[in-house]
């Protein structure tokens, strides 16, 4: 089977990391992960003001340890690729890709 790699990128200001890939017959496919915090706010209002600041929220890393299926590599967004592929095969694909746009595992 061979995979195609469509999007691999990430957002500091909503705090995720993704990557988006197709299989042979063209189903597409998402892995998504939480980025780890970098400034934590108390309230909705100081984050979005933040955001509009352009101030980032999430720094280009995620949790080593926790890429597993609940934090770090966010279970329900991967449920379809985790079924189909298995979820070690899912998280070493996530792991190789997203290294690409320079996020860090820490």
């Amino acid at each position: 089977m061979k995979l195609g790699i469509i999007e691999r990128e990430y957002s500091l200001s909503d705090g995720f990391a993704w990557v988006i890939f197709s299989n042979d017959n063209g189903t597409e496919y998402i892995l998504q992960a939480c980025l780890k915090e970098l400034v934590k706010c108390a309230d909705e209002e100081t984050r979005y003001k933040m955001v509009q600041s352009n101030t980032n929220l999430f720094k280009k890393a995620i949790t080593a340890n926790d890429d597993g299926m609940d934090w770090g590599l966010s279970g329900d967004a991967n449920e379809k690729a985790f079924k189909k592929f298995g979820v070690y095969f899912c998280v070493k694909l996530f792991r190789q890709e997203i290294k690409k746009v320079g996020i860090r595992f820490e």
